[in-house]
């Protein structure tokens, strides 16, 4: 038995997560002699096998898009060399104190525990990787001038709060840890590079100026991504097969052993484009107990069973791991790339973003995974308005998406084989059970009434109507701040009568027969959210958080739905919106006593000429500017720019006045003209002189000398305005330049000034110019897009309203007419009659529950196999590391088989940064030289 094993023992690959198939020869074994069976059904030929199960199970065109993927990875798994590149890459905007520290914290924990991994790089090669961090400030920048850029109070924070981070994360860190910061001016703003305390990874914060680049969460999202598969990859010489992207919010805090969990899944099938974790919404109060069991519910039983039956439809944003080799593929990035031009564009692209992300990558062919294991924690919405704006963007992004799937499910079942049509089914279901939970729970509203008050079924029915026709009114009438208020009142109110729920069923369970369908249906919800619950005994507290759900059930699946749908032309973000800061108002020199907030205002004056402006401070002064004489005698008075001009000829010329010239010396010589030079002079400026007479001529040059003049001074101070400005802007902000006054605050005192290399300058400025140049407001463009989600608005409004109605009026008719089509059954003597309806409805719920329950079973065994796997047992060989307190600057206590130069040292190619690449700034920027990808280009 050993001679036939031996290999077995010899076997020094280290892979967690393999399949079944990929292990053994056969996937079930007999009950008998199990160690020996295991031993001798183990195979040998595992990347053999691979090998010729892609080549045999795939179709033509799957097996065509597959080799394009993995030209250098034949199999699901890659030798023990393969060192991913992990770039974190977080999106900031309006965060506070505490959710930044959260996530710094975050950041510096995982660049200690680099110290660890590569200490004991030779016993645990699996969980090795190198990371650096990307953080995308959006709006970072404020002109409180007008032209002089500064960075705001966000961004200062933020620089203050990075040792702070890393005090609270490394105790052992010297208490006077300084990062030392390098600041770069770039064409989208600037950036700051930190140096992490451990061992030397690299925190990036890209300042980004709304003025050059644009803003908002999506457009952050191209930028890093284009900057670092693009042109990091290009310049450095990396393989894309090795890059992976975790995506972060700016509040996300997690632990290092939550990426290692994310990265096993995606080495464990190179098909896998994205992976997401388990979000744990944190905060207090009412709204967050309500969110913490719906986001436990969401990822027990629906992402679990999306997990399982298919591919997650979302992995959010907060928190996941994404594969840069599936960002890059066609039809993924650069279409993630296309600005809206449509009014369902603005729903489904820019309200839902992670969601569109997950879309595009389920179309193109790659699995999207939950590993339950991966936690994170993100701070959710305490505020009842915050949470109802957050979901009034979500709800219609997630329901735009889900339809976008279904209308090209023939498209993505054949693309991806991980989809199939059974699944594309269960997709439907859960669309339809959500299209009619708002007509679902006033059923239930109006079943509780007509048990607890006695009432009859058309007084029940009419009295759970009332409140949503009434709020369905305010919301197409009132402002949306209205309607969340009022929205706020009717969720106390039926939390009210939810308790009178409560009552009717356990009133109609002690009162009936436990084997009503009702009774039924409701024991085994409770049984198996339960169970559920039970499975899950680290989050086992949500399962109390679920009795203030209950309560706010109508709230969730009424009042919620109409508000997102009937403000659906709203695509503001809802949330964070808090006013950027601006330096305070100077207040008007020598009036100490007048009001802070009085401001100049311009207005055109009514008794005054056509040309003169009046300009007005409150009520302390008014004073008026002429800007052209009302006396065509008059001297315009000397300007700076007159001062700059070349002394005039004593005789003019055509070419002298038409430059402007405008002293009293030139208006003189044309008054001392001779007839015949005031002839000449009028041929030559092309008046007609045949009819006028000497005097008539000469005041026809003078007018027409004084009003170039005047027109040639306001150009020219126009102009000179807008170089200034210019002037101002550039020098602030150049690439090319040491000024860097725009950062020199707080923590960036006494940072290094740096300018970044011509070839990403390049690159920026192409990539800016291509794809995130700001977008230009067009006024008619704006309108009729605002009247365009109006209609749309109003479609999907009627139609979801129209739906639900149905459902009401169809139930209502059958409990009418019960007598003539109930369904009727015997439990012993008793006669018992059931709705044929509500009955089918409970059917439904039913299978979609059990499905879901099934799949939360299979998946938390998978979950138990994979945290066994990570269990590490001492062995004594693993080393202890102290973080040295000056690790900054020194590398002791590192050990010597970590580059002491850079955290990418296995990657860098010290040939090739001579000879650079510079293929990202040109028209088409490809891959490494090995692989060429048609979604990616400049």
């Amino acid at each position: 038995m050993v001679l036939l094993t031996l290999y077995l023992w010899r076997h020094t690959e280290k892979t967690r997560l393999k399949r079944m198939e990929i292990l053994f020869v056969k996937a079930i074994y007999s009950g008998v002699l199990i160690d020996q069976i295991l031993l001798l059904n183990r195979r040998k030929d595992e990347k053999e096998f691979m090998q010729r199960e892609r080549l045999q199970n795939r179709t033509a065109d799957s097996r065509r898009i597959r080799c394009q993927r993995n030209d250098l990875a034949q199999s699901n798994h890659r030798s023990a060399s393969f060192v991913p590149q992990i770039f974190l890459c977080a999106t900031m905007w309006h965060e506070t104190e505490q959710e930044m520290t959260q996530m710094l914290t975050s950041i510096m924990r995982l660049d200690k525990d680099q110290v660890t991994l590569r200490a004991n790089r030779q016993t645990r090669e699996e969980d090795y990787y190198n990371f650096e961090v990307h953080i995308m400030f959006d709006d970072a920048m404020t002109y409180t001038d007008g032209c002089t850029p500064e960075i705001n109070n966000w961004v200062r924070m933020f620089c203050k709060l990075i040792p702070v981070a890393a005090k609270k994360a490394i105790e052992e860190l010297d208490d006077n840890f300084d990062s030392f910061p390098i600041i770069y001016a770039t064409p989208y703003g600037g950036k700051i590079v930190f140096t992490l305390p451990c061992f030397q990874n690299k925190l990036v914060v890209h300042l980004k100026d709304k003025e050059k680049i644009r803003h908002r969460k999506r457009w952050s999202q191209c930028m890093y991504m284009y900057y670092i598969l693009g042109y990091r990859c290009t310049t450095e010489n990396w393989n894309l097969d090795e890059i992976f992207l975790l995506a972060l919010d700016g509040d996300v805090d997690f632990q290092p052993e939550a990426v290692s969990l994310l990265v096993d899944r995606m080495k464990k099938n190179n098909d896998v484009g994205a992976a997401c974790g388990r979000i744990h919404p944190i905060g207090s109060g009412p709204v967050v107990w309500f969110q913490k069991f719906e986001y436990a519910v969401g990822h027990w039983l629906q992402k679990t069973a999306e997990h399982v039956l298919g591919c997650v439809f979302c992995s959010p944003g907060c928190f996941s791991l994404f594969r840069g080799q599936a960002l890059v593929d066609e039809n993924v990035m650069s279409t993630y790339t296309t600005p809206p031009s449509k009014d369902i564009h603005y729903i489904q692209w820019d309200q839902g973003e992670d969601r569109w992300l997950c879309t595009l990558l389920l179309k193109q062919g790659w699995k999207i995974e939950y590993c339950a294991a991966s936690d994170s924690y993100t701070f959710a919405p305490e505020d009842f308005k915050e949470f109802y704006n957050q979901r009034r963007r979500w709800s219609p992004s997630t329901m735009a998406n889900v339809i976008d799937v279904l209308r090209d499910a023939s498209l993505v079942v054949k693309k991806n084989q991980y989809v199939s049509w059974g699944y594309i089914i269960y997709q439907i279901a859960l669309m339809v059970a959500s299209l009619l939970g708002p007509a679902t729970v006033i059923m239930v509203v109006q079943g509780a009434y007509q048990y607890v008050f006695n009432w009859s079924l058309t007084l029940s029915l009419l009295v759970s109507l009332v409140p949503v026709v009434f709020f369905v009114i305010i919301c197409f009438t009132v402002s949306a701040d209205v309607q969340v208020v009022i929205a706020e009142i009717l969720t106390i109110i039926y939390a009210l009568v939810m308790m009178a729920v409560i009552v009717g069923v356990i009133g109609s369970m002690a009162s009936g027969i436990i084997l009503d369908p009702n009774n039924l249906f409701m024991l085994l919800l409770l049984a198996i959210y339960g169970l559920t619950g039970l499975l899950h005994p680290q989050e086992m507290m949500c399962l109390v958080h679920g009795i203030l759900y209950y309560l706010c059930v109508p709230s969730a699946f009424i009042f919620l739905m109409i508000y997102s749908l009937t403000n659906m032309d709203n695509v503001s973000w809802g949330t964070r919106e808090v006013k950027s800061y601006s330096q305070p108002e100077a207040k008007p020199e020598n009036n100490p006593d007048s009001n802070k907030n009085s401001k100049a205002t311009h207005t055109k004056s009514s008794n005054t000429t056509e040309d003169s402006h009046k300009c007005k401070i409150g009520n302390i002064c008014e004073c008026y500017c002429c800007i052209k004489p009302k006396d065509d005698d008059s001297q315009p008075a000397p300007t700076t720019q007159q001062n700059l001009t070349t002394p005039v000829e004593s005789q003019p010329t055509s070419a002298a006045l038409g430059a402007g010239a405008g002293s009293n010396n030139q208006l003189q010589s044309i008054s001392n003209m001779s007839n015949a030079e005031l002839f000449k002079t009028a041929r030559e400026l092309e008046i007609d002189s045949d009819h006028l007479s000497p005097s008539q001529l000469r005041k026809i040059l003078e007018d027409k000398h004084q009003n170039e003049d005047v027109k040639n001074q306001a150009d020219a101070e126009v102009a000179n305005e807008i170089e200034s400005v210019q002037l101002i802007k550039e020098t602030c902000v150049d690439e090319n330049g040491n000024k860097f006054s725009w950062l020199r605050v707080g923590a960036l005192e006494f940072a290094e000034e740096k300018s970044i290399d011509n070839n990403e300058r390049l690159f920026w400025q192409k990539l800016i110019k291509k794809y995130l140049e700001p977008l230009k407001e067009n006024k008619n463009k704006k309108q009729e897009i605002a009247g365009n989600l109006k209609d749309l608005r109003n479609r999907m409004s009627a139609a979801y309203i129209m739906i639900n109605a149905l459902w009401l009026v169809l139930n209502f008719a059958l409990q009418l007419s019960i007598t003539d089509v109930a369904i009727v059954f015997y439990i012993g003597s008793t006669k018992n009659t059931v709705n044929p309806i509500q009955f089918a409805f409970l059917v439904f719920f039913f299978i979609i529950l059990l499905i879901q329950f099934t799949c939360m079973l299979l998946h938390r065994w998978s979950t138990g196999v994979h945290l066994l796997s990570k269990t590490k047992l001492y062995t004594g060989n693993e080393k202890e590391i102290t973080i040295p307190t000056t690790a900054r600057h020194t590398h002791e206590g590192i050990p010597t088989t970590a580059s002491p130069t850079t955290t990418h040292a296995r990657y860098y190619n010290p040939t090739f940064e001579n000879d650079l690449d510079i293929a990202c700034c040109t028209e088409d920027i490809a891959g490494p030289s090995n692989q060429q990808h048609q979604g990616f280009s400049l």
